[in-house]
C-alpha cells in the first residue's frame, strides 16, 4: 500500500510539474508558443512521459483552466457559507469572485483560450461532461441562495421573475464585469475609478430593482464586506488587497 501510495503521489507531482511548465509557456508565448517539446525540454522528461499523462496540449490547457475554475468554485462555496443573510451571503459570493480575479487575473485568458471551439473539439468525448461541472455548481449556488431569500421573505418575485433569472442577472454583471477588467477592455476610455466598486453598485441596483431585502440604502454593505474579507477569506484578502479599503 505505501509503495502504491508514493506511485501516485509521484504521478500527481510529475502532472503539477507539466502543468505548471505548460501554464508559464502558454502566458508567455501563446497557444502556439505551448509545445510538447519545449514542455519535455524544460521538465527534462520524455514527450511520451508527457503524452502518458496528456493527449495534446489542448488537454493541458483544458485541464488548468478546469483547475483554476474549481479554485474559484471553492472560494465561492465558502463565501456563500458566510453568516447572514441570503443577500449578504450572495455578496461573499462576490467578494469570492473578485479575490480570485485580484489573485490570478492570468486566469481569464486561459479560460478564454479553453473556450475556443478549436481546442474543445480535440478534447475526447468522455472528458468533455466535466469542463463546465465548477460553473454549473456555481449557479446552482446562486439559484439557492435567491430561493432562500424569498422562503425567508427577504424577496418576493413579481409575475414572470424566478430565481434563474436574478441569477444570471448577477452572475452577467460579475463575471462579465471581471472578465472586462482583467482584459483591459475599454477601461482606459471610460476612465473608471474603481471598476470593482462599479460592478458591486451594479449589483446593489439590480438587488434593490427587485426590492431584496436589505436594500443598500438600509444596509451597511461596506462593514458586511469587511467582515466577509475578515472572517471568510482573512489570509486571501491580505493577499488581494493588503490596507485596500472594501467597497461599498
Amino acid at each position: 500500500m505505501g509503495a502504491q501510495n508514493r506511485k501516485q503521489r509521484e504521478l500527481r507531482e510529475r502532472e503539477d510539474l507539466f502543468l505548471d511548465v505548460a501554464r508559464r509557456l502558454l502566458l508567455e508565448r501563446g497557444f502556439h508558443g505551448l509545445t510538447m517539446d519545449r514542455i519535455a525540454e524544460e521538465t527534462e522528461y520524455s514527450k511520451g512521459t508527457i503524452y502518458l499523462h496528456f493527449g495534446c496540449k489542448e488537454e493541458l490547457i483544458v485541464e488548468l483552466g478546469k483547475r483554476s475554475r474549481k479554485q474559484r468554485l471553492e472560494l465561492i462555496q465558502r463565501g456563500a457559507a458566510f453568516d447572514g443573510r441570503p443577500r449578504e451571503r450572495v455578496l461573499a459570493t462576490g467578494v469570492a469572485v473578485e479575490i480570485h480575479a485580484r489573485l490570478f487575473p492570468d486566469d481569464v485568458r486561459i479560460w478564454e483560450i479553453m473556450n475556443a471551439e478549436s481546442i474543445i473539439e480535440k478534447i475526447p468525448a468522455n472528458r468533455q461532461p466535466d469542463l463546465n461541472a465548477s460553473d454549473i455548481a456555481v449557479t446552482d449556488i446562486l439559484v439557492q441562495l435567491v430561493q432562500e431569500s424569498i422562503d425567508c421573505g427577504d424577496l418576493h418575485l413579481r409575475p414572470g421573475d424566478s430565481p434563474a433569472e436574478i441569477m444570471f442577472g448577477l452572475w452577467a454583471l460579475t463575471d462579465g464585469g471581471f472578465a472586462a477588467i482583467l482584459g483591459g477592455a475599454m477601461l482606459n476610455h471610460l476612465s473608471l475609478e474603481d471598476p470593482y466598486a462599479a460592478i458591486l453598485k451594479n449589483c446593489h441596483i439590480l438587488g434593490d430593482g427587485y426590492g431584496w431585502q436589505p436594500l443598500s440604502t438600509e444596509w451597511d454593505y461596506g462593514a458586511t464586506v469587511e467582515r466577509i474579507r475578515r472572517e471568510v477569506f482573512p489570509g486571501e484578502s491580505a493577499l488581494a488587497y493588503g490596507s485596500e479599503t472594501p467597497a461599498t
